[in-house]
């Protein structure tokens, strides 16, 4: 009997394809199949900053003996650029201005830069709809359509109150309130005068690095005559350490848009004012400011290495410092995960109609997003700004120590495929016809589904230090009232995450009746029995099961391949 294939016990119950669960392996042998701790998946844990620096240590993504499906790439761990390795036919660009560490990472792993033929563009911009249309199917960029959409202040501001005011306040509780100017500036002064302690903080809407912003207490410091700038009740409560206000930078990566797939990574940067917080003076940039860029030129900057300590920690630090004095992180990270998901299913329509109009493939693009994160003295996380481009630089031994490996951990998760030896040129698709819905029988799973469910269960294994935050089958039908026109894949996979959590998450999930998937489609019975079917005697009434057999072909045994079906109609 082969072991690679999965047989299902019983005709008379529909068996669906569960998402592996991380961290753990396949094995199976005859009718049973199981789950086992896997020696190369790295250790999880339910909080971040539990990170492991002392086992990277394997080839590069390239080299002659490469396994599996996709590259696995290494940390970047020199001080200088490496070598140039013999061409191996993997290509990379970039696009904007150069990133060393992103350069750096890619040839270390033996990729070479090109104009044509690439697997992988690195953007620090937004990218031009000429770029997207002209993309072959194994080619992937690392920003998706209008994502600026939440990276613009003003814009997402408008988009957050647009789900606030669809939804209630109760749940998009995690932004300060903020006025858009010029067009606000009436109601902005009416607000500021009603309350004359209140501070509010200036930025531009389009503006990084803590360039252009500022504190204000009264109307009459207002800027006037400038566009595209935003003006929010400034959190005068922070959470202090040593008497100094910092920030959190987080990093989320998405790695499809329909269906929706959101990471989190484990560890991030936390960033420190240089000056002892004091409300009551408001002109000093060092004491309410956390950027990195303008703190690092204070003279009370302190370059920690170690990860407690400095102008700048690691989120591990920052927990182990918390956990000293018995504050428990945990209920704000959970929160943070939170504000992450709402920010982005707030853009989830606009990115997806920009996708359908310009990318020729759903996988083209993947994105890496910064979130900035406060936390006041009640424990309380506040979104301050989403970054589309965060911060590559390697300037301390930590950005070096977090970004290297998070950077490798994420052209593993997006998946670069590795190469055929027979393989040829790819034609180039202009017209994105993967979200139309296909032609089939009501109650089959389409081939776009199954291959849906396929690499949603291969990316989870490639996570590594990411955590996959949506979709979870804890929390699918909490977020789903929040996307009132969800994407024809994203319904389909949310609705498989609640149904497998429903099930009680075995290995090969049980379903009575298919219905609970489709619940929106009128069944009806099969008149005619297709190819690959069989009638079967048993089976309750007026019901039409489905037992789905998986084999694992090619030697992949982490890979659904394939389905046959077994109907029973009484």
């Amino acid at each position: 009997m082969n072991e690679d294939r999965i047989f299902g016990v019983s005709p008379n119950i529909t068996y669906l394809p569960m998402l592996r669960p991380p961290g753990l392996a396949r094995r199976s042998g005859g009718f049973n199949t199981f789950w086992i701790e896997s020696k190369s998946a790295h250790k999880s844990s339910s909080l971040p900053g539990n990170m492991e620096y002392d086992d990277y240590e394997f080839p590069p993504a390239i080299h002659p003996f490469m396994e599996g499906k996709y590259l696995k790439f290494r940390p970047f761990i020199g001080k200088e650029r490496p070598q140039a390795k013999v061409h191996q036919g993997y290509f990379f660009k970039m696009h904007g201005r150069d990133v060393n560490l992103i350069r750096w990472s890619l040839e270390d792993n033996g990729l070479r830069e090109s104009k044509k033929d690439w697997s992988i563009m690195w953007s620090t911009c937004a990218l031009k709809s000429e770029i997207y249309r002209s993309l072959t199917r194994f080619q992937k960029v690392n920003h998706f359509p209008r994502s600026f959409e939440i990276t613009k202040k003003d814009c997402l501001f408008k988009n957050i109150s647009k789900m606030k005011s669809l939804h209630g306040p109760k749940h998009y509780n995690f932004i300060p309130q903020t006025f858009i100017l010029p067009q606000d500036a009436e109601e902005l002064e009416n607000e500021m005068d009603k309350d004359t302690s209140v501070l509010w903080i200036v930025k531009p809407a389009a503006g990084s690095q803590g360039k252009g912003i500022y504190v204000i207490k009264s109307s009459a410091d207002i800027p006037h005559g400038l566009n595209h700038m935003v003006v929010s009740r400034y959190i005068d409560n922070p959470f202090l350490i040593n008497g100094l206000k910092f920030d959190l930078r987080i990093y989320v990566a998405i790695t499809s848009m329909n269906p929706l797939r959101m990471y989190i990574y484990k560890e991030g940067l936390v960033r420190f004012a240089t000056e002892e917080y004091n409300n009551r003076d408001i002109s000093n940039r060092y004491a309410h400011l956390t950027n990195y860029s303008v703190n690092k030129y204070s003279p009370s900057f302190v370059v920690g290495e170690d990860e407690g300590k400095g102008s700048k920690w690691s989120l591990g630090g920052l927990i182990a410092y918390l956990n000293e004095r018995d504050i428990d992180f945990l209920p704000i990270w959970q929160k943070i995960k939170d504000i992450a998901i709402k920010t982005i299913l707030s853009i989830e329509p606009l990115v997806n109609a920009a996708m359908d109009m310009y990318v020729p493939h759903r996988y083209n693009c993947f994105e890496l997003l910064g979130f900035d994160i406060l936390i006041d003295e009640d424990l309380n996380p506040w979104l301050l700004e989403v970054n589309l481009s965060p911060s590559m630089n390697i300037e301390t031994p930590l950005d070096k120590k977090i970004k290297s490996v998070m950077i490798a951990e994420l052209f593993t998760l997006i998946g670069i495929p590795i190469k055929k030896s027979n393989n040829t040129t790819l034609k180039k698709v202009h017209k994105p016809a993967w979200n139309q819905p296909s032609g089939r029988r009501e109650n089959e799973l389409s081939a776009e589904q199954l291959r849906i469910i396929r690499e949603t269960n291969n990316e989870l294994q490639r996570s590594g230090s990411f955590e996959r935050i949506y979709p979870c089958e804890f929390s699918c039908n909490y977020y789903r009232q929040f996307n009132s026109s969800p994407a024809l894949q994203s319904s389909f996979l949310t609705s498989f995450m609640s149904l497998s959590h429903s099930q009680g998450g075995s290995p090969l999930m049980k379903v009575v009746n298919i219905k609970q998937i489709y619940h929106k489609r009128q069944e009806k019975k099969p008149r005619n029995i297709t190819p690959g079917f069989r009638r079967s005697s048993k089976g309750p009434e007026s019901t039409v099961q489905l037992m789905y057999e998986s084999s694992f072909k090619r030697g992949l045994n982490d890979s659904i391949k394939g389905f046959t079906g077994v109907i029973g109609i009484r």
